[in-house]
């Protein structure tokens, strides 16, 4: 007996909320909430729970969009940066839902986005194994770092604390490193300046799948497939009574097992 199958292909989906592919972010004001809906962003209202912008690229000659990946958005800013599925990068204004700039640097998906503190810089990470930095005034790419041997799956700025007195780095300032992380299972830390890699950890046992860095600056977490959270401690030299990271393997210092031990050692 012969099955007969419906030979029929998806034209829409109504009534998306959110893909699960991106994160959703809130906006400056935190009155509204960015999601991505398939090809589309959605800019819901969170206090009535409607959706108030529906943020669309314009049409492509071959008819195809491509979905939404990642969402990331600069500090204090309306600016939203769009990763997609063909490896391209859009930049919306949420103010008038306007769109002028397409960056394309990757030749897969990106899957990891970020902003640095001033907004100046965006670093992006696709399943091709690059890290792109782009100079998001000039609209451009300032750097290809090279170094993972999997997916890309997350990267952060690692700034001074501006509060305490370093201030939010402009674009090609020197000083600053990015730290990056892979289903390889490494975490990596580039120096922007030389564009080079400057450490690697790759004694976490696990694919690395998001981290963050705290407000000071002085600690960085990174969470692993095998449901484990481990966090470093960013060692900083001082020079004229500024902080400045250090170079070598002194970078990082994992203390993720006995972090409670640590504590009471330091207090007596």
């Amino acid at each position: 007996m012969v099955k007969a199958y419906l030979r029929y292909e998806q034209a829409r989906a109504f009534g998306v909320v959110a893909s699960p592919e991106a994160p959703p972010v809130y906006d400056d004001t935190g009155k509204h909430l960015v999601t991505a809906a398939l090809e589309r962003l959605a800019v819901w209202d969170v206090r009535r729970g409607v959706e108030a912008k529906s943020l669309l690229p314009p049409p492509r000659e071959s008819g195809a969009l491509p979905a939404v990946t990642r969402i990331a958005r600069a500090e204090g800013s309306d600016l939203v940066a769009a990763g997609h599925s063909d490896g391209t990068i859009r930049l919306w204004s949420l103010d008038d839902a306007s769109t002028d700039v397409l960056l394309k640097g990757h030749r897969s998906e990106v899957t990891a986005l970020r902003f640095n503190a001033s907004g100046s810089m965006l670093v992006s990470g696709g399943k091709d194994t690059n890290v792109v930095v782009w100079d998001v005034v000039a609209e451009t790419g300032l750097c290809r770092l090279r170094g993972h041997k999997d997916q890309v799956t997350d990267a952060v700025f690692a700034e001074a604390d501006a509060t305490a007195g370093g201030g939010a780095p402009s674009a090609g300032s020197s000083g600053v490193r990015l730290v990056t992380c892979s289903k390889d299972a490494t975490v990596k830390v580039w120096d922007l300046d030389t564009q080079h890699c400057a450490q690697t950890v790759a004694a976490l046992g696990a694919e690395c799948w998001s981290m963050d860095v705290d407000p000071t600056g002085r600690r960085l977490a990174v969470g692993t497939s095998d449901d484990r959270l481990h966090l470093f401690a960013v060692n900083r030299g001082y020079d004229d009574g500024e902080e400045e990271f250090g170079d070598g393997s002194s970078d990082l210092s994992d203390d993720d097992e006995t972090p409670k031990k640590k504590m009471a050692d330091r207090k007596s």
